[in-house]
């Protein structure tokens, strides 16, 4: 009998802290329930060029979506990204307040916080460590060489023809005005889009086109071409102390604000260097899906190695961007929007 007593207890006792279990899980599922009693949603629209600066957030093509709670609230933050032809397009996005946030070429996140200040714009991250690359017939050995020659690029003033004029000026060579055709010097055109390029190597127009990956491979390609100079090498030649960084993302004040959400962004995106490897073989059909011109491009390593895509938090290589821009401004400060940023620029 004593042992049926004492069995009887254990078992209620076992049900019995079950039953607390269970109670306290409920209790717990439904305090957690009611901590949210306000959700807060915020839509972020990010420009991107087409090129090489889409392959940088390639991972986030179809868009990135960060929430968390605190203090009861539910934060929840949408991310779509925007793809457009030319720099052009994500100047005026920016200025206009179209985008919240850029992958925009380092000089022109620069001339965006010195011309209009009220946007708050910092510099959250480089993604681009230099993709500029010069194709022709022939190997360029040296700067005398684009002397009589045409160089032909997309877009007059963006960062490929301010960093070519930059390294003809450190290398001696003299650039034509519109009207001279002096042998001596070096006759600089441009077109709307690659598909101007082309056509201007097609009827003799161009010696050589100034480009970026993975335009240069298509290029090239297309009209038996090969990669004559690399602008990065040569960068670092004439600025031995200065590192080539090119693009990265900007954001404005409404964005800046949310350091949670930048982390996660930042972080998202600090996975996409591997992704575009590990994907190579399915990057034209993740281009294709997001009406990309890169849907036919045949990605491989030797290609993405070219376009140097990577990100880094903008504070920790402040000193990279300072410098680069510094050299900008040396030969034009037009091209950074006067001066170099304040500190409050580096996120």
């Amino acid at each position: 009998m004593k042992r049926l007593i004492a069995t009887l207890l254990t078992l209620f006792t076992l049900f019995a802290f079950v039953a607390c279990v269970d109670g306290a899980n409920d209790a717990q599922t439904e305090s957690e329930t009611q901590t949210i009693t306000e959700t807060k949603t915020f839509e972020y629209k990010l420009g991107v060029v087409d090129g090489a600066p889409s392959l940088a957030v390639a991972n986030i093509l179809d868009g990135f979506t960060y929430e968390y709670t605190e203090n009861g609230t539910k934060y929840v933050y949408n991310t779509t990204v925007d793809l457009v032809n030319g720099a052009q397009n994500i100047r005026s996005g920016v200025l206009s307040g179209d985008y919240d946030m850029a992958i925009a070429p380092l000089n022109l996140a620069s001339v965006f916080y010195n011309v209009k200040p009220e946007l708050g714009i910092k510099l959250a991250s480089v993604n681009i460590f230099g993709c500029l690359y010069v194709v022709g017939d022939n190997e360029v050995t040296d700067f005398s060489e684009f002397k009589g020659k045409t160089v032909i690029s997309v877009g007059a003033g963006g960062t490929p023809d301010v960093i070519f004029r930059n390294l003809l000026a450190k290398n001696g060579v003299e650039i034509n005005g519109e009207d001279e055709n002096s042998e001596e010097k070096v006759t600089l055109t441009y077109a709307d889009a690659a598909s101007g390029v082309i056509l201007a190597f097609n009827n003799g127009e161009a010696d050589y086109a100034l480009l970026g990956e993975p335009a240069v491979t298509t290029i090239a390609g297309k009209l038996n071409k090969k990669i004559a100079l690399n602008l990065q090498n040569e960068w670092k030649k004439a600025y031995p102390e200065v590192n080539f960084v090119q693009a990265g993302l900007c954001v404005n004040n409404k964005v800046s604000s949310e350091s949670k959400y930048i982390d996660a962004l930042l972080a998202k995106m600090a996975e996409n260097k591997t992704f575009i490897y590990e994907k190579a073989d399915e990057l034209k059909d993740i281009f294709a899906k997001a009406e990309s011109t890169l849907k036919s491009t045949a990605f491989n390593a030797d290609i993405l190695d070219r376009c140097n895509i990577d990100c880094k938090k903008a504070s920790t290589i402040k000193a990279d961007v300072e410098a680069f821009l510094n050299a900008v401004k040396n030969y034009n400060a037009q091209q950074i929007g006067g001066k170099l940023p304040g500190e409050d620029f580096y996120l």
